[in-house]
């Protein structure tokens, strides 16, 4: 019989699979706190790329930013934070663009307004990814997150071949 997993290590297999961001996770809790945090900038000469960068990390299932999360969950001030640090525009997964995803969602017409006119704004400055960048964006992300689950598979895989190969007498002990 099985022994169940100590919950320390179901927490850290959790947290492979799941892959979230953490300002996507500082929005979906409702931290305004903590995503100011992921907001600031950092204070070496290259910090506001990286601080880019991570705003527009992706939630692997979805392909949504914490943009998107923040227009879901009709959090204005959330919005204006992200938006006012440098969160990119672009389409989820499924080619819904934030604007979208606030009319989906019945969010208040003043988030409505807003998330419109920034990405209006946004798409004159070329703050926006194409949709067929993206697709190269996403896809190489999907690889990058992939690559943590082949040390875990190779491990699975040399266990079952020493399994395989192990003589009937020696499983028995």
């Amino acid at each position: 019989m099985r022994k169940p997993h100590p919950p320390d290590r179901t927490k850290r297999k959790l947290a492979r699979i799941h892959l979230r961001p953490p300002p996507f996770d500082a929005v979906c809790s409702g931290d305004i706190e903590q995503l100011r945090i992921h907001a600031t900038p950092a204070h070496d000469p290259t910090g506001s790329s990286r601080q880019a960068e991570l705003l527009d990390q992706t939630e692997f299932s979805t392909g949504m930013a914490a943009l998107h999360a923040a227009v879901g969950f009709n959090r204005l001030d959330m919005v204006k934070l992200l938006v006012d640090a440098g969160a990119s525009f672009f389409p989820d997964k499924e080619g819904r663009w934030p604007s979208l995803i606030a009319v989906d969602c019945e969010a208040d017409e003043e988030l409505i307004d807003y998330v419109v006119q920034e990405e209006r704004r946004a798409r004159q400055e070329g703050r926006t990814f194409d949709p067929s960048e993206l697709r190269d964006y996403l896809a190489e992300e999907d690889k990058m997150r992939a690559s943590a689950f082949d040390a875990d598979e190779a491990m699975r895989r040399a266990r079952r071949e020493r399994r395989k190969n192990q003589r009937p007498q020696d499983r028995d002990e």
